[in-house]
């Protein structure tokens, strides 16, 4: 099989697995999405500190405009396949940025109703000053509070078939990376 029809069948696999995995319980149009993290308690709310340096706040730009290609990059994160260009498309009706072995979506959902309809995303920490919330199962995937309303979701293929990724570690550390970097390109 040649590496564009292998690159398109993996794609679509990954996106099928995110679709089985996320989209239980959530009653909106749509469904559940997908470095430096220190692990942080649940504790304050960070959505509601406008003028925190780097946090997300309640009133922060929205990014439903921004091409989420701009955000994450492959060379962002050693671990991405780096020959697959990624394309701008939707995901479960969220702007998206498909690539061979990640998605970025960008939710126009709150980070804490993500999180709460989904049963995997059980630990938070922090990204960048913004609150994060990873889930594993078949892929790593973690959520990125923006402002209030808006969440960045990206999803790392974990698989025995390079150049994804093949375990956990790997996948949620690309994933990490890959988030660092689209925090730090989130307008201000």
């Amino acid at each position: 099989m040649g590496s564009t029809m292998r690159a398109a069948v993996l794609a679509a696999l990954a996106l099928t697995v995110a679709a089985n995995v996320s989209g239980c319980g959530d009653s909106d149009k749509g469904s559940t999405p997908g470095g430096s993290a220190s692990e942080t308690t649940k504790g304050g709310d960070l959505g509601s500190d406008s003028t925190g340096a780097g946090k997300a706040g309640k009133n922060g730009p929205s990014i439903l405009g921004v091409d989420p290609c701009t955000l994450v990059k492959p060379a962002d994160a050693a671990d991405l396949y780096q020959e697959y260009k990624p394309r701008k498309g939707e995901v479960m009706k969220a702007p998206a940025c498909i690539a061979y072995d990640y998605t970025l979506r960008i939710e126009s959902k709150s980070f804490d109703k993500l999180k709460s309809s989904n049963y995997l995303y059980k630990n938070e920490f922090e990204i960048a000053g913004r609150r994060a919330a990873q889930a594993v199962g078949g892929v790593c995937k973690i959520l990125l509070e923006v402002n209030s309303s808006e969440t960045l979701e990206l999803q790392v293929s974990i698989s025995n078939s390079p150049p994804a990724p093949k375990d956990e570690a790997k996948a949620c550390g690309a994933a990490k990376k890959g988030l660092e970097a689209a925090a730090s390109r989130l307008p201000s």
